[in-house]
């Protein structure tokens, strides 16, 4: 068993390719849907996103 295993910063379940791991600039870990909740539910008018770890702002891309 892996105990180094990455997990999802925000469901805190393992990150298999499955989940479609995607990383932040700022190098934290999420799955594709839950990333994808965070943008759809993102306040901001500057098309950028909040870690929910460190809170560093960063950019969505236009493509997602």
């Amino acid at each position: 068993m892996d105990t180094e295993a990455e997990h999802c910063a925000i469901d805190l379940e393992v990150l298999t390719p499955s989940r479609e791991p995607q990383m932040l600039p700022c190098a934290h870990s999420f799955c594709r849907a839950c990333l994808a909740t965070l943008i759809s539910t993102s306040r901001t008018t500057r098309n950028t996103i909040l870690c929910p770890e460190c809170r560093a702002e960063h950019k969505i891309p236009k493509h997602g």
